[in-house]
């Protein structure tokens, strides 16, 4: 199954679960800005997903989504991952592209391990643990979540 599909499916079962409205959206003009601040583009899959839909944040398994309008709101992806400048700074020298937070509420940063990249060009999803993050700059995966964000989307749509 194509990338595309894959997301399109994700976006259907999100949308039939009454969690969320994901709307189709032709032109997304914030994604260079933000992706041009980043050691590397998205993986594959969240580029596909922020480049074709719009949505308020929402929950999907384990993985709170931040909302991608582009504005300035508090959940917004173009806000959320820049705010904590220490897990910013943190991340980005690691390797890691901060796109969400776990669904129960933590402070946890969920990223995109870029240095992990499997032959689709997708990323590992890892949970960090937020406390030793900003306390000594360290970087403790608490969690893989999935060999990608791909893989992740697979698994919520065979649920």
């Amino acid at each position: 199954m194509k990338i595309n599909s894959i997301v399109d499916s994700f976006v259907k079962i999100i949308n039939d679960s009454d969690e969320c409205h994901i709307e189709a959206c032709p032109s997304i003009q914030w994604i260079d800005g933000i992706t041009n601040r980043l050691p590397s583009k998205f993986s594959p899959s969240f580029m596909s997903l922020i480049s074709r839909y719009v949505f308020d944040d929402f929950e999907a398994g384990e993985i709170w989504f931040y909302a991608n309008h582009g504005n300035s709101s508090y959940n917004e992806l173009v806000q959320a991952i820049f705010r904590d400048e220490i897990i910013f700074k943190t991340t980005i020298r690691n390797g890691l592209i901060h796109f969400a937070r776990p669904s129960d509420g933590s402070y946890d940063p969920i990223c995109f391990d870029i240095s992990k990249r499997n032959k689709k060009g997708e990323f590992q999803v890892v949970r960090l643990d937020h406390e030793i993050l900003l306390q000594h700059k360290k970087i403790t995966v608490k969690k893989l979540i999935a060999s990608s964000l791909l893989e992740y989307m697979e698994n919520q749509i065979k649920r």
